[in-house]
């Protein structure tokens, strides 16, 4: 089995904002009285539209959705500024070594658009990765392989030659659904045993992912010839 391509997520994946996602819930139910937690599916991965539709279900027409949005993405806004955004382990080395194997990558986040690119400009990550599909750009996000079949489109690739790296369950089950090789780097949660028998593997960081690159091309048999670099400029 070789690989061709590989996918990455953005948060919880590339770079540590599950966390700060967090923070901000828990400023927005302390400074607005609500309980935002209880009742609610699983809306990691998940895009701005997905959200939204689930908490009206679950809150009523009358909850304040649009307010609710403005104190968090307030908070985390300071919270940025204050202490920036820490980019996860082995994410520039695995980016090297994507580089120096002539592989090509794309980002596909539930995230919108501009908060994508605000936050790869953030990190110096811009320029490394171009090809970006975003939340806002699909009808729908994860757990539909939705956003990960227009992220194969642009790197050319099939998605059983794809890896798809992931932290959450809903990452995992979209790429699992669209075919594609789903591995995870857990951030907030471990995998359970439903999420575990749809991996291909499953890494500490993403420091991991460098020697299973070999491991899977040892496995794929003689080595495929050059592909052009990606440089993202």
């Amino acid at each position: 089995m070789g690989i061709n391509g590989v996918i990455f997520d953005m948060d919880g994946l590339m770079l540590d904002t599950e966390r700060i996602a967090q923070l901000s819930i828990d400023h927005a139910q302390e400074v607005l009285g609500l309980d935002l937690r209880s009742g609610l599916p699983d809306m990691t991965g998940m895009n701005a539209a997905q959200i939204r539709q689930a908490q009206m279900e679950r809150f009523g027409p009358d909850f304040d959705y649009e307010g609710v949005g403005a104190v968090r993405a307030a908070f985390r806004q300071r919270y940025i500024q204050e202490h920036g955004i820490p980019v996860k382990p082995g994410l520039r080395e695995l980016v090297a070594e994507l580089r120096r194997r002539g592989l090509r990558w794309a980002m596909a986040t539930s995230s919108a658009g501009p908060i994508a690119e605000d936050n790869l400009r953030r990190t110096g990550l811009l320029e490394d990765f171009p090809l970006r599909v975003c939340g806002d750009m699909v009808e729908r996000s994860k757990p539909s392989p939705q956003i990960f079949y227009a992220a194969a489109e642009l790197l050319g690739t099939r998605p059983q030659e794809t890896l798809v790296l992931e932290d959450s369950y809903n990452g995992i089950r979209a790429a699992a659904s669209g075919g594609f090789l789903p591995c995870m780097v857990p951030d907030l949660r471990e995998p359970d045993e439903e999420i575990s028998a749809l991996l291909l593997r499953r890494f500490d960081t993403l420091f991991d992912v460098i020697p299973f690159l070999e491991e899977m091309d040892r496995s794929a048999g003689p080595a495929r010839g050059p592909q052009e670099h990606q440089t993202g400029k």
